[in-house]
């Protein structure tokens, strides 16, 4: 009975191992977006897009909202732009659940694979990036 647990054991660690190499695989740097690619100030469309946003009760330091294509799988590649002082910095999970609801809402995006997403702070500092393609 002991050899049938360790084998069972084993073979369940197998799989986990593999789960997350493969998950490993689809995270690897190398395929996520150029941040590079986001421009250190919000250019004119994304700041009329934040407007609109905040307009309909979103949070008041977004300065900018842009869809910058897609990633792997057709998921929305979103930037966002706030100019908000560091001691009134909104949690990032707020932050994005609002603005995802805005741009389903706005069907500005779609997301059936996920999202990702990168937020630019006041002085053009990456303040986060978010992977939620699946």
């Amino acid at each position: 009975m002991k050899r049938t647990h360790g084998a069972v054991a084993a073979l369940i660690g197998i799989i986990a191992l593999t789960a997350c190499s493969a998950d490993a695989r689809d995270r690897d740097p190398d395929t996520l977006p150029d941040i590079s690619k986001v421009s250190l100030a919000a250019p004119s469309t994304a700041q009329l897009l934040a407007e609109q946003y905040r307009k309909n009760g979103g949070i008041p330091y977004v300065s900018g909202i842009e869809q910058m294509g897609s990633g792997r799988k057709g998921v929305p590649l979103v930037a966002i732009w706030t100019d908000a002082p560091k001691d009134k910095q909104v949690p990032f999970d707020d932050l994005k659940v609002s603005i995802l609801d805005f741009l389903v809402a706005e069907d500005q995006i779609s997301q059936p694979h996920g999202y990702m997403m990168t937020v630019v702070g006041p002085d053009g500092t990456f303040l986060h990036r978010f992977d939620a393609s699946f």
